[in-house]
């Protein structure tokens, strides 16, 4: 088994595309990517993408979620890649399957399936390259930026599951229409934020909106509370929609 590994301190840009579409050609490794204005931004929003990424494969070969430690866990195997997208920085950050299947056991999680890490692709194999133009329409094709909360919350609600909802999630952060997200854990003022949450299946159960022990369910239209899913096997992420995005009757 041939691994691809990458060192890009003196890659050309082009090199560094070619690169990335090899990994992402090769079913032995995960991926997340963000774009944004910062590098810090960039990377953050890349991580957070390959943490969900990792939960989606995890997913599609068993019923357990992966504990929410999993981004310290995993943060000494994980590679950055950095390009520009025209005037903003993007960070494709990657892992090998072999490195987060060890930790998945350790967490009581088992894959059995061989395929898991299964190695395709080569540099013939790769994705053409984009230019810039096309890379920037690339990051806006699925619409434009939502004006309001509403328009915020019409687009995640109309995301069949999970993993669908993680793809909108990242476009409208990638857009500015969120700004703040992450896990959990890593929520300061939970009343203050919106929440998702989702079961072991990847099934969405509420979007709740913000509030101390009563909220908006915007997804049955219905009163709820994070305290109804908590310690019950459900995985929530938090978000908070942009200032220029608030309407008065949300």
């Amino acid at each position: 088994m041939t691994l691809l590994y990458v060192s890009i301190g003196s890659l050309a840009a082009d090199d560094v595309v070619d690169s990335i579409n090899n990994i992402k050609k090769n079913l032995a490794y995960l991926y997340g990517e963000g774009t944004m204005d910062t590098y810090k931004s960039a990377d953050s929003l890349a991580r957070t993408d390959l943490t969900m990424k990792i939960q989606e494969w995890v997913f599609k070969h068993t019923e357990d979620l992966v504990d929410e430690d999993i981004d310290r866990r995993i943060a000494r195997f994980v590679k950055t890649m950095t390009t520009r997208r025209a005037d903003k920085t993007r960070v494709f950050a990657y892992i090998q399957k072999v490195d987060v299947m060890p930790l998945l056991s350790d967490m009581g999680i088992n894959i059995e399936d061989s395929t898991a890490v299964r190695v395709v692709g080569s540099p013939e194999t790769a994705i053409p390259k984009k230019d810039l133009a096309g890379m920037l329409s690339d990051l806006f094709e699925k619409g434009s930026k939502p004006t309001t909360r509403n328009q915020v919350l019409e687009k995640l609600l109309a995301a069949k599951d999970f993993f669908e909802l993680r793809k909108t999630m990242k476009t409208l952060i990638e857009q500015g229409a969120i700004n703040k997200y992450g896990k959990r854990e890593s929520c300061k003022q939970p009343e203050e934020c919106y929440w998702v949450v989702y079961d072991r299946a990847g099934n969405i159960k509420a979007i709740l909106g913000k509030g101390q022990k009563t909220r908006k369910n915007y997804k049955t239209n219905r009163n709820d509370s994070l305290s109804n899913y908590e310690g019950k096997g459900f995985a929530g992420i938090w978000f908070q929609i942009a200032e220029i995005n608030k309407t008065k009757n949300v």
